[in-house]
């Protein structure tokens, strides 16, 4: 696991040469230095891209390295926030940890800031399968083009290391059908003398080696194929129908993850609706494939006999009520994800959204929009488009985070802790042993709390809060109430551990 802390500096006079160095944390083990990374945080304008209303503001967002050498110059008046994060090592044993940060400037004065860390004697559980995901193209930023992937995989291997820092297990990506790599080995899909289709695998291969090389991509992976759907073509079913089987046959030939069939993006209303049926009614022909669609309640009740994971728009507009949503899924005999945007500058939000709503959710994937998605520069929020989508910034050196990204995997981990919490009562409510038993009931009273707490149904925050997207840009809770309730839950983990549970 990886946990972070933040700690700000108000300048009350020039300082210069300021350096945070951070010391290694001793306690039953050792957690050396280089396990804490350093970043800066830096603000600045950004809009408030979900409720547009609201115009744009000056916002914490990146998290940076200081320069090469190390310092930061400091203003009177002026404030500098850092941002470590521990990397726990899987060896290190149970128990509490101590440490200091070091804070020195330029003119040999130093301030000591001590840091405690607890390391619980369990390991993380969960449902599975589960689909931690994101929308992620690698290789490309916005829209297929046609690019030199071998100039890229170095990025993009950093791109998907950084994935996986963050608790991701898949991506969803698209066939890009004609983009270019070293493998652009063309399989013919259907044989038209005056005018042949073609599917190129050669960036999907690209693609999976990139992710083998990094490792934990388990999948499912949902590939968007929308350009194998030809709809001025007389024998467009025919066409969408052997692309799938095409790629499938080399998906299991060269051992990929499983590949989620995805023919058409958000047909939220009608007549994209209907129009999107064609599609995954030819692809359910196909056997041995599952197919994926982002969709509204509507769209997913009307793809349903066609349809294998529902993944839902999480806004009132698009008719998410849960547990409706998810009572629809399961009476047609799908898949329940749903996704978001995680490129908002709603650091509470975002981490409440992939955590505490996807464990109440019961959701078996959750995914996003975008891992980076951008028009012009990425550095600038303001110059086309309806704004950028990045969770990590392009740096030269690799991704540049930002904190709404460090908080979606604070949420993944909120989320782990709640069912490895759940799993442990489950099979402890069982026990013959009366004191599991007790050490259990507490447990559930926990998870109960939490999850009366946890508001995910679209009215309450456009009852409470008065305006229908409340939900992606308001917390109930504050920073410290996160922290608590996993604090609570790890408790409850421990005591039944004492009880006797799990042995």
């Amino acid at each position: 696991e990886r946990e972070p802390v933040t700690f700000a500096l108000h300048a009350l006079e020039p300082l210069h040469g300021v350096r945070v160095t951070p010391g290694a944390l001793t306690g039953p083990g050792n957690i050396p230095a280089e396990n804490i990374e350093v970043h800066l945080i830096h603000s600045w304008p950004q809009r408030y891209k979900m409720n547009p209303r609201e115009g744009w503001g000056v916002m914490p967002e990146l998290l940076y390295e200081p320069d090469r050498s190390g310092e930061v110059w400091v203003g009177t008046g002026s404030n500098a926030q850092w941002w470590l994060t521990v990397r726990v090592p899987d060896d290190a044993p149970a128990g509490d940890y101590t440490g200091a940060v070091t804070i020195s400037r330029g003119d040999g004065a130093d301030q000591s800031l001590p840091i405690a860390l607890t390391v619980y004697p369990f390991g993380l559980d969960w449902p599975r399968p589960m689909h931690w995901g994101i929308y992620y193209y690698p290789g490309q930023t916005v829209g297929p083009r046609v690019v030199d992937l071998d100039s890229l995989t170095d990025y993009t291997r950093r791109d998907l290391q950084d994935l996986r820092d963050h608790g991701l297990n898949g991506f969803a990506f698209s066939l890009l059908r004609g983009m270019a790599s070293t493998d652009a080995s063309a399989v013919p899909v259907i044989d038209v003398e005056t005018d042949p289709v073609t599917v190129n695998l050669g960036y999907v291969q690209w693609v999976i080696d990139r992710i083998n090389e990094v490792g934990g991509f388990e999948g499912p992976l949902p590939l968007y194929i929308r350009s194998a759907w030809m709809p001025d073509r007389e024998d467009r079913e025919r066409i969408i129908q052997q692309a799938a089987r095409v790629i499938e046959d080399e998906r299991i030939r060269r051992g990929w993850p499983e590949l989620l069939y995805y023919a058409w993006d958000e047909p939220f209303r009608e007549p994209e609706i209907s129009e999107a049926a064609e599609p995954y009614r030819a692809l359910s022909e196909v056997e041995g494939i599952r197919t994926y669609c982002t969709v509204s309640d509507e769209a997913g009740i009307k793809l349903d006999p066609w349809l294998d994971v529902r993944c839902h728009a999480t806004s009132l507009g698009c008719g998410y009520q849960w547990p409706e949503v998810y009572d629809a899924a399961m009476e047609g005999g799908d898949e329940y994800w749903w996704y978001s945007n995680c490129t908002r500058e709603f650091p509470a939000v975002m981490r409440f959204k992939a955590g505490f709503h996807h464990w109440k959710s019961r959701a078996t994937g959750q995914t996003y929009w975008n891992y980076r998605s951008y028009s012009g520069s990425p550095f600038c929020d303001f110059d086309g488009g309806p704004g950028d989508y990045i969770t990590s910034y392009p740096g030269a050196d690799g991704p540049i985070r930002s904190i709404q990204w460090e908080c979606h995997r604070e949420g993944i981990n909120d989320a782990k802790y709640a069912w490895t919490l759940e799993l442990m009562v489950n099979e402890a409510e069982r026990s013959d042993d009366a004191r599991v038993r007790a050490a259990a009931a507490e447990g559930r009273a926990i998870l109960n709390r939490i999850r009366d707490e946890a508001h995910i149904d679209m009215d309450y925050y456009t009852d409470t809060y008065g305006d229908d997207l409340a939900f992606h840009y308001l917390s109930d809770w504050e920073a410290t109430r996160y922290d608590a309730n996993r604090r609570a839950i790890a408790d409850a983990i421990v005591a039944l551990i004492e009880a006797g549970a799990g042995r």
